[in-house]
């Protein structure tokens, strides 16, 4: 059997559902196999809402109501699956960052994962109260079909942070250089940072509004002990650290990534624990 790709069960109640749906290929129900289907087809529903609410969904600029049936404005697949890829980011910002085709692959793909966990829900003939083998067999393809949908969902996000990285490393850089921290300035005398790296930068959330990303690196910091006087006379001390840091900022979404400005002064959490052991 296929393992399932846990990435994206994040709540409690997603975990649960998903150890519930295994539960049902341990009975001897006819419909073992179609109730198997049907809970990891809801859990992929359940995680399109939590990523796409529909409070989110239709503050965006790009949003356009659809109504249904009987008139009333529903939030479609589509515009959800819209929202848990590049939130409130319009197609003009979309086309700045190449971004189109791979979005548009990404929704058909993600539209037929979904499409085919539902097949799997049907009670027929060929699904009902069958074998052992073909029962593995089914679960294999709706595993095949959730974790299809996790993979995808998982690149796409990941090809607009690529993106949006190149638009923040300078305000990083500006930010580390150009600014005093009370946590580098106590270390020595003169304390400095001369050059800065960044490890990782991962999103931890796209809203309608705004993006915020989880950034972590380190600095090399220059530490001067005693004044410039007392380097002259070979008795001051002049050593280099490299420290760590994590800082949590964020982004205004604008119509244009031209004006795409890190929000307010970042704060730097520096791990200077190394420094005092």
């Amino acid at each position: 059997m296929l393992s399932i790709n846990k990435t994206l069960i994040k709540t409690q109640f997603e975990q649960e559902l998903c150890e519930a749906a295994f539960d049902n290929l341990q009975t001897k129900s006819k419909l073992r196999s179609n109730n198997f289907a049907y809970s990891i087809r809801e859990l992929s529903r359940h995680i399109l809402h939590r990523l796409a609410p529909s409070d989110d969904v239709q503050r965006c600029s790009w949003y356009k109501p659809t109504k249904n049936e009987k008139g009333e404005i529903v939030i479609t697949r589509a515009d959800r699956i819209n929202y848990a890829i590049y939130g409130g980011f319009d197609n003009n910002a979309l086309s700045a960052m190449g971004l189109n085709g791979y979005i548009d692959n990404a929704r058909k793909n993600l539209l037929a994962s979904i499409d085919s966990l539902s097949k799997y829900t049907h009670i027929n003939k060929d699904t009902f109260d069958i074998s052992d083998s073909e029962t593995s067999e089914l679960v294999n393809n709706v595993i095949g079909s959730f974790n299809g949908f996790v993979d995808c969902m998982n690149d796409i996000r990941q090809q607009v942070v690529a993106c949006l990285e190149a638009e923040i490393n300078q305000e990083i850089l500006s930010a580390t250089i150009y600014e005093t921290y009370s946590d580098i300035d106590i270390l020595s005398t003169h304390s400095s940072i001369e050059n800065y790296c960044i490890d990782s930068i991962t999103v931890d959330d796209i809203t309608s509004q705004e993006v915020v990303l989880k950034v972590s690196g380190s600095v090399d910091v220059r530490l001067q002990y005693g004044s410039d006087g007392d380097q002259r006379r070979g008795d001051g001390y002049v050593t280099n650290m490299n420290i760590p840091y994590e800082a949590s900022v964020s982004a205004d979404i604008k119509a244009s990534l031209k004006k795409f400005h890190l929000n307010g002064n970042i704060q730097f959490d520096f791990d200077t624990n190394p420094y005092y052991e």
